[in-house]
């Protein structure tokens, strides 16, 4: 196994934290790494579900359950099943790619050390959020439940929010050039096929 230098400030002065990847390195440290990983694993799970998951699952059930008002959109609203599958796989792979390749979380308390580029990131900027959204409108349409129109308006309006004011400007004083140059090739929030000269990894 063998540690690759990765400079998080963009900056070629200040080497960030070491990544591994590679080759068996030793008994003790490959134990070590996998043990550092299961922790990883731990970590991203428990967000998600304190995260997304009060935004998909704890929410909108507690709003089923304190509601009657439903509208009726017969065998139509089954096809609400698709965009709600689609958000939610979405979702788990932008948190496997946080791990996996960022070394980190969805938690802002506990984000990734090094820009993600890979996977839906390659196509928009913030496909967990996007994903988010798209699973609720998947939500709205299966339970027929104009209250959830509201919630997920609210998400929408505070992740628009959120991006703006705090995590672009975070993420271009923490990571620099690196991140600057991806968002100038990658869109904030509409999907875009990604370039093929391999800009966006």
């Amino acid at each position: 196994m063998f540690w690759d230098i990765q400079n998080v400030s963009g900056n070629g002065t200040s080497p960030g934290p070491l990544r591994y990847h590679g080759e068996h390195f030793g008994a003790p440290l490959s134990r070590q790494l996998r043990e550092d990983d299961a922790v990883l694993w731990l970590r991203s799970a428990f967000f998600a579900l304190l995260g997304p998951g009060t935004a998909l699952a704890w929410g909108p059930l507690w709003i089923l359950s304190s509601t009657q008002t439903r509208s009726d959109l017969g065998v139509g609203r089954w096809l609400g099943l698709l965009p709600l599958v689609a958000g939610i796989l979405s979702l788990l792979w932008c948190i496997w790619e946080f791990a996996h390749e960022g070394r980190g979380t969805l938690a802002a308390i506990d984000e990734p050390r090094f820009v993600v580029r890979g996977g839906l990131y390659r196509w928009v900027r913030n496909p967990m959020y996007v994903s988010v959204i798209t699973a609720l409108v998947g939500e709205i349409i299966l339970f027929q439940c104009p209250w959830l129109i509201l919630w997920a308006g609210v998400f929408g309006a505070g992740f628009s929010v959120f991006v703006v004011i705090y995590e672009e400007p975070h993420l271009a004083r923490r990571f620099g050039e690196p991140y600057e140059e991806y968002r100038r090739s990658v869109p904030r929030w509409l999907p875009k096929p990604p370039r093929t000269s391999g800009a966006a990894r």
